[in-house]
């Protein structure tokens, strides 16, 4: 999955289906880093939260 397909993903069926509150966590995949998605998903009063980057 690409940048611009998450963010489609975000704004059609996860932005529907979050709350006031919410936390989304996201790793580290570059599609989840795209500068658009944290706004959209704050917009509905949700927050995000990424998971530390692996070690290695």
């Amino acid at each position: 999955m690409n940048g611009k397909a998450f963010q489609v993903f975000v704004e059609k069926c996860l932005l529907p289906q979050l709350w006031e509150g919410a936390v989304v966590v996201m790793d580290n995949v570059p599609a989840h880093k795209v500068k658009e998605i944290e706004p959209l998903i704050q917009s509905v009063g949700a927050s995000v939260l990424y998971q530390s980057p692996p070690e290695s």
